[in-house]
């Protein structure tokens, strides 16, 4: 962590060497990023846009009640977002996205943001995991179309006023967005992520495809509490990737990262990706810890080790909240551990672990049956006293499987161990499929 102008600078040094060795860098924004431009979150203390918060009006529920006054909502922000331009830290990632690009390297911003100031900027490479003001879907045809017409139909000129409330009648449905593909004319909704949907099944398979490439990560304005894109870096940093941090105070996740820099990111995001393409960043100021960058095995005993939160669409309960601020010492549970193994290397996590422990099963049953003295083997695991059970067969397989189960955490250490070993090879021999490229 940086602390003072001295331990800044030389932080910040120590990351421009990283990212100028990274091959895939995966930038994570917020509402953070946005703020910077002028933009309200609608979301938190004085988050009400006229009576509402946002929430109440981000529904499907909502929608089917009042569309007229969803669809008022959702015009106010697009007319305000037309209003404000992409900040120094949106053209700051745009400008490396292109420099790396001409250099075979690659820079992808995954988003909350649905303000589309990414786009505007220049960044060609963004995953907006929640959607876009600019995009709508057909509730008729279900086709998804970018609209920036501004307003998006004549009906909705003038109206979204946050001082109007009341005095003004609903749009009648009929002149509410419509699909303009093949006169389907069924009404359009904002193709965006409301509360209660689970995200888009292609942004998260492309969300997992850029995760699963990165070599360097930067999260961006984001405060690390809503789902699941507040398990993206944590997980990567217990994978031993380099997580940066920028923000304007520490998060619940602050302490899981490499480094965290405080301030506002239209000043510390352009400084960080200056001259990432310089080759001279790469030996400037740094040792070797910082020149090379290898990924740790997946449960490093290097790594931090913190309990996890299981991932959910909805930011997490108080109590989980208060679990990441804790900066605990205590390794990852085993859920936690296997949960990050499934998410980088999929079933096959499961079906080697399955493997491991059927054959040390067997391997127990066997030694048992053929009568070798393992008396201090079932003292060892906490037995004690009941290796004279073992005299039938019946009793010598309830011993191992006793022995087996006690041996639990041997078995997820040779899974977590080897998994990923056993999945470059099964790979590179065409047995199991290389990770999706990205849709398109």
């Amino acid at each position: 962590m940086a602390s003072g102008i001295a331990a800044t600078k030389a932080e910040l040094a120590k990351l421009k060497c990283i990212l100028s060795r990274a091959k895939n860098i995966v930038v994570l924004t917020g509402a953070g990023i946005s703020v910077e431009s002028g933009i309200p979150t609608f979301r938190g203390p004085g988050g009400f846009w006229r009576t509402y918060r946002s929430q109440d009006l981000a529904s499907v529920g909502a929608f089917k009640r009042n569309p007229s006054l969803v669809w008022e909502f959702y015009h106010y922000r697009r007319e305000l977002v037309l209003t404000k331009q992409p900040n120094k830290a949106h053209k700051a990632l745009a400008e490396a996205e292109a420099n790396l690009k001409a250099v075979g390297r690659r820079l992808t911003v995954i988003t909350q943001n649905i303000d589309g100031l990414h786009q505007r900027a220049g960044s060609k490479e963004v995953v907006e995991l929640h959607g876009s003001l600019f995009k709508t879907l057909c509730l008729k045809c279900h086709s998804m179309d970018t609209d920036t017409n501004s307003p998006i139909c004549p009906a909705l000129q003038g109206r979204g006023d946050p001082s109007t409330e009341g005095s003004q009648k609903d749009i009648p449905l009929e002149e509410l967005p419509r699909c303009k593909n093949n006169d389907c004319k069924g009404l359009l909704r904002p193709y965006i992520v409301w509360f209660g949907e689970n995200l888009h099944e292609d942004i998260l398979a492309r969300a997992d495809y850029e995760l699963d490439l990165c070599d360097a990560c930067l999260v961006v304005g984001t405060s690390s509490v809503v789902y699941p894109a507040a398990m993206y870096a944590p997980t990567l940093a217990a994978r031993g990737v380099p997580v940066a941090e920028f923000n304007l105070e520490s998060t619940p996740a602050t302490h899981l990262f490499k480094f965290h820099f405080e301030g506002p990111c239209t000043e510390t995001i352009p400084e960080v990706l200056k001259d990432i393409c310089d080759p001279s960043n790469i030996d400037s100021g740094s040792n070797k810890e910082n020149l090379f960058f290898v990924h740790r095995r997946m449960m490093s005993t290097d790594a931090k080790h913190h309990d996890i939160s299981p991932s959910s669409d909805l930011p997490p309960p108080s109590t989980e909240k208060s679990d990441l601020k804790k900066k605990s010492t205590e390794k990852l549970s085993m859920k936690a551990r296997l949960k990050i193994a499934m998410r980088d290397y999929g079933s096959t996590v499961i079906v080697f672990h399955i493997g491991i422990s059927l054959i040390m099963l067997g391997g127990l049953y066997a030694a048992f049956s053929s009568g070798l003295e393992l008396t201090w083997l079932v003292e060892k695991v906490g037995l004690s006293g009941r290796s004279g059970e073992i005299a039938t067969g019946a009793s010598t397989f309830v011993m191992a499987y006793a022995v087996n189960k006690v041996l639990a955490p041997v078995r997820f250490s040779i899974t977590f161990a080897c998994t990923p070993f056993v999945v470059r090879y099964l790979r590179s021999v065409g047995i199991l499929k290389p990770p999706k490229a990205p849709p398109s």
